[in-house]
């Protein structure tokens, strides 16, 4: 989420809200429900279907997961990687600290992918420097994926398993509905990234 929705963010703050200060957290779904409870974090952004009871959400748009190697992979070289490629492929694993992207462990559970598994890492932000110098591959959101091949040259596949889309979602607790500084920051997220 960082990734794909910081910097528009941060761009949109500096002109419409320069005095805002935000601080970011990646905490698992159970802590961030008990912690919107308190009051400690204010607003949660992602794909965390766990957040249902007394928690609002507004959906912002929907994902798919795609997955990447380095340009020059000897996978997927001449056409679409094949099922037969990307599961004989080494695979770097993003841990998903208890978010709704558990879909995606399974997914690649069940197809024997985690035999194949050379590295997993608790975080997104490592990943693009191992792919892009290793034959790893990895799968991940295909927005991370799109931000990354700007940013460092990366190859973007479909992922040739089947996985269900999501909803990346804005969610806040009843308690700050009607908080105007709340107010204006979702009516921001919402302007930037709804239906993305």
């Amino acid at each position: 989420g960082e990734t794909v929705l910081l910097p528009a963010l941060m761009r949109h703050l500096h002109q419409h809200g320069p005095a805002i200060r935000l601080e970011t957290a990646q905490l698992p779904a159970a802590e961030l429900a008990v912690r919107m409870e308190t009051g400690d974090i204010d607003l949660a952004v992602g794909y965390v279907p766990q957040l249902r009871d007394k928690i609002r959400r507004e959906r912002l748009f929907d994902e798919h997961y795609v997955c990447m190697t380095r340009p020059d992979h000897p996978l997927g070289r001449r056409s679409a990687l094949t099922l037969k490629e990307f599961l004989s492929a080494r695979h770097v694993l993003i841990s998903s600290m208890g978010s709704g992207h558990q879909q995606l462990e399974r997914a690649l559970a069940e197809n024997g992918v985690e035999e194949n598994v050379a590295l997993r890492v608790p975080h997104f932000m490592v990943v693009p420097l191992i792919i892009a110098g290793t034959d790893l591959i990895v799968s991940l959101p295909n927005q991370v994926a799109q931000a990354w091949s700007r940013l460092v040259k990366m190859k973007v596949h479909p992922l040739p398993i089947r996985i269900p889309s999501f909803e990346v979602s804005l969610y806040w607790h009843p308690r700050v509905e009607n908080d105007a500084a709340n107010r204006w920051l979702r009516g921001a997220l919402l302007e930037l990234f709804a239906d993305k």
